[in-house]
Formats: C-alpha cells, sequence, structure tokens
C-alpha cells in the first residue's frame, strides 16, 4: 500500500502508481528520470513521484487539486477508459505547455488544447502532416492542432495562430475555429491558419 497524492510509502527509487484501474489498488513501482511532460510508455520513463498518462510524464491529483498547483501544472482531470467510464483512483494533472512551442513544456510531445476542460495539456504527437485529415490533436504532429476547415470540407492537422498578428504567411488567415473556449495566451485569442 502506498499513497497517491500526496506520494508516501515507497522508497526513494520508486513511486506510487495505480496498478489495476479496475478497483483503483496501488503499489510501489520502480521510478525513471523522465522529467514533467517527457515522453513516455510505462511509469517507469518517469521521475519519482509522476505516472505515464496520455504518453506524458505528470503526477496523480485529487478532487481538490491540491497536486496541481505547482509550476507548469493545469488542472485536475479524471481519466476515463475507452468506453468512456472513469478509472478509479486516477486523476492526473493536466500540464500548461505553449501551443505554439510546445517542445517547451512536452519536450517530443504535442502541446494540445482541450476546450472542454478549458487548458492546454502534453499529449502524445501524431504523425500526420500539415493540412493532412484528422479525428483528434493527438493525430497531429508536434505543433498542430485538428481543426475543420470550411475549404478543405474536413478536419484537418493545422499550425496554430495568434488571431489579427500576421503568424500565417501569404494567402493565409488566421481564424477563430473556437469560439468562446478558444484559448487566449497574453491576451491574444489562438486559432489555425486557413
Amino acid at each position: 500500500m502506498c499513497g497517491l497524492t500526496p506520494q508516501c510509502g515507497c522508497a526513494a527509487s520508486e513511486t506510487c502508481d495505480v496498478t489495476n484501474h479496475t478497483t483503483g489498488a496501488a503499489a510501489c513501482v520502480a521510478a525513471g528520470t523522465g522529467a514533467l511532460g517527457s515522453v513516455c510508455t510505462t511509469t517507469s520513463d518517469c521521475a519519482a513521484g509522476n505516472t505515464c498518462l496520455f504518453g506524458a510524464c505528470r503526477p496523480y491529483c485529487d478532487t481538490a487539486g491540491a497536486a496541481c498547483t505547482g509550476t507548469g501544472l493545469g488542472g485536475c482531470q479524471q481519466v476515463y477508459n475507452s468506453s468512456g467510464k472513469a478509472l478509479k483512483n486516477t486523476k492526473v494533472c493536466a500540464i500548461t505547455c505553449d501551443l505554439r512551442n510546445p517542445s517547451a513544456a512536452c519536450g517530443t510531445n504535442n502541446c494540445i488544447w482541450d476546450a472542454t476542460q478549458g487548458q492546454t495539456d502534453c499529449d502524445q504527437a501524431g504523425t500526420h502532416t500539415l493540412y493532412s485529415s484528422c479525428t483528434s490533436a493527438s493525430d497531429c504532429k508536434q505543433g498542430l492542432g485538428c481543426a475543420y476547415d470550411p475549404d478543405l470540407l474536413d478536419n484537418v492537422c493545422e499550425k496554430w495562430c495568434r488571431i489579427g498578428k500576421s503568424d500565417c504567411g501569404s494567402g493565409l488567415t488566421c481564424v477563430d475555429v473556437y469560439g468562446a473556449n478558444a484559448p487566449v495566451v497574453g491576451g491574444v485569442k489562438l486559432g489555425h491558419c486557413q
């Protein structure tokens, strides 16, 4: 038995992790060296105190979200399985990142915008290139988001930009595709180059 948040009950080279998502049971597992936001495939890739979820090292949190008040952390989010059922004992902190410069906080992961939660987060980067068809941001390569493009009549991977600024280059405009749910950085709404 060990504690997820705050982390307790494990040796210095270990981290407390949920080992059974059906029951929510936790146990001490070997820790690695991966920093917050870095790419991972298992918790043993991450530094002590972090788990591996959404392809990025991050801490667990509770409903109050006290564990998510540190530098570089966003809100506390419940993790769900593919059927939409909440995984027991599995809430993790989002990672605050720059959609236009994901590598700063996410390493080789991508920075995505979760409009439902109103926050950014590090997630695995996809393989789809600029203007390739996509179903979600996790399909797209680093620095790209998935949005509907009326000219292409499809959801495609597009570059992030600042609305009203000249971020897109010749022939393209920064379009507000999120409306009231758009990310705002430095007082400027972000959209996609279309």
